[in-house]
C-alpha cells in the first residue's frame, strides 16, 4: 500500500481573528520508498512528502489566533502513531513470499510508538526584517522522545 492522505477541515473566525481546524494525516510505510536506495524519494537526506517521513498516522485539532500581521499563535492537541523507520532502513520485501493479493501488512508497520500531547507555537514579527518564534510542547505519551516537555526559541532576520 503506497499512499499518503492529508485531510483538513476548518472554520474561520470562530471568535474574532480565531480559526479552528481538524487535520488527519496518514502516510503508509511504502510511500516514497523503493528497494533501490538511489530511487528513494529523499532530498538532502530528508524525505520528500512529510516532515515525519512515512509509516505514521496523526490527527490534530488546532486553534489559531492572528493579530494583524504581527502575531500568530497556534495551540494544538495532537495524537499520532508511528511504526519503525522505513525510508532509511532496508526495504521490507516480505510481500514477495505471498501470492498477489494475499499479503497483509500491519499499519503502522513494525513496533508502534504513540504520542499524544499539546503544542503551542508563537510567531511575532518585530518589524519588516525581524521575526521571533517560540514553540513548546508537552507530551502525555511521548513515544520515543526522551523528554515529555520540549521547547524551542528562534530569531529570523531578513537580509
Amino acid at each position: 500500500t503506497e499512499y499518503g492522505l492529508n485531510l483538513t477541515l476548518g472554520y474561520k473566525n470562530v471568535i474574532k481573528n480565531t480559526n479552528i481546524k481538524v487535520n488527519y494525516t496518514r502516510v503508509a510505510n511504502r510511500t516514497y520508498n523503493t528497494p533501490d536506495p538511489s530511487e528513494k524519494y529523499i532530498y538532502k537526506n530528508l524525505p520528500i512528502g512529510h516532515n515525519l517521513g512515512n509509516n505514521f498516522w496523526e490527527t490534530s485539532v488546532t486553534l489559531s489566533y492572528r493579530m494583524e500581521n504581527k502575531l500568530i499563535a497556534d495551540l494544538s492537541a495532537v495524537y499520532r502513531e508511528y511504526g519503525d523507520e522505513a525510508l532509511y532502513s532496508p526495504f521490507n520485501s516480505d510481500f514477495v513470499k505471498f501470492p498477489a493479493g494475499e499479503y497483509k501488512e500491519a499499519f503502522p508497520f513494525g513496533s508502534v510508538n504513540k504520542q499524544s500531547g499539546m503544542a503551542l507555537r508563537i510567531f511575532y514579527q518585530l518589524n519588516t526584517k525581524m521575526l521571533i518564534n517560540a514553540k513548546t510542547s508537552f507530551w502525555l505519551e511521548q513515544g520515543n522522545l526522551e523528554e515529555d516537555f520540549n521547547y524551542f526559541v528562534g530569531v529570523g532576520y531578513r537580509m
